[in-house]
């Protein structure tokens, strides 16, 4: 069983792809109300968990896989397997970040204040009850290995080994335009702020060897710039 959440791919090519060897596929939406991001942290929504219960249920899995930065409450849907976490970042960092930046109002302030605290909240109590948790850096290990027990943690880094995808083919001539496609939810704080990093450090060396390259930003509710 795996569980992810904000699942937004298209669900018709995700079914066809994966009838060859996955079993069958279950949805659960998830609707956004004002208030999720801080309750959802702290506590699972009844109405998912019995969903999830239905499904543990009826498929009896060995290994729950869930995935994503807060719902590591939802293993408790699954009591009889095992569970494993994929944290994908460290949420409670990427909170205290928004948590920092300049707000126009003091209510949006203590918002993210509350949403930090609930993030921290949810690191301290559900993931050590998971039987193994995967981070994807050093420095997300090293922040959970305070709270978690080592025999639990494992490091999946979650990007590409570039050694192991070296273009064979013939060498890219400087008047080519090749492209590079940066994909992403733009409204995530988090992949506003890789955007930005790529333009202002990366891009520009890249420019300087290849000066015809393109560069794709691709995801929905970008910000203005």
């Amino acid at each position: 069983v795996i569980i992810d959440y904000g699942c937004s791919y298209d669900k018709e090519a995700i079914d066809a792809q994966a009838a060859a060897v996955v079993k069958s596929i279950a949805y659960i939406d998830i609707p956004k109300k004002p208030g999720n991001g801080l309750v959802e942290r702290v506590r699972p929504r009844q109405d998912i968990l019995a969903q999830l219960r239905s499904v543990a249920s009826s498929a009896n899995p060995d290994v729950a896989f869930l995935e994503y930065g807060y719902i590591a409450h939802y293993a408790q849907a699954f009591p009889e397997c095992k569970i494993i976490f994929d944290t994908q970042n460290l949420q409670s960092d990427i909170d205290l970040q928004i948590a920092k930046l300049p707000t126009i109002n003091l209510t949006r302030q203590v918002y993210a204040g509350l949403v930090l605290k609930a993030s921290q909240y949810h690191e301290q109590k559900y993931l050590p009850r998971c039987d193994s948790v995967l981070a994807v850096s050093e420095i997300d290990l090293a922040h959970y290995k305070r709270q978690i027990p080592l025999t639990k943690l494992q490091l999946v880094p979650n990007f590409i080994e570039l050694s192991r995808y070296v273009h064979k083919g013939a060498p890219i001539k400087s008047t080519e335009s090749p492209h590079i496609v940066f994909t992403g939810s733009m409204d995530a704080f988090q992949n506003q702020q890789a955007g930005d990093y790529l333009l202002e450090n990366i891009w520009p060396r890249v420019l300087q060897d290849l000066p015809y390259c393109q560069l794709l930003m691709v995801g929905i509710i970008p910000p203005q710039l």
